[in-house]
């Protein structure tokens, strides 16, 4: 089982090549990977409130301590 998004692609685009999920073109597709990872690793975190809030409530951590914690 896959349970990460950018594997799950990764994956995908391999065993089902048409439609390539990326572009052919390596400059592109290194594109297209790094639009992916800014979304899954540095936008995603800091908006996942829920998780905050746990840490928050279960623990006594600010929100900054919480998105720190979570940047780890």
């Amino acid at each position: 089982m896959l349970t990460q998004s950018l594997a799950t692609l990764d994956y995908l685009d391999h065993i089902a090549p048409d439609p390539a999920l990326l572009p052919e073109d390596p400059a592109l597709r290194a594109k297209v990977r790094a639009a992916a990872q800014v979304i899954a690793l540095d936008i995603y975190p800091l908006n996942n409130f829920k998780g905050v809030s746990r840490l928050k409530s279960e623990y006594g951590l600010t929100a900054n301590q919480g998105i720190e914690w979570m940047r780890h």
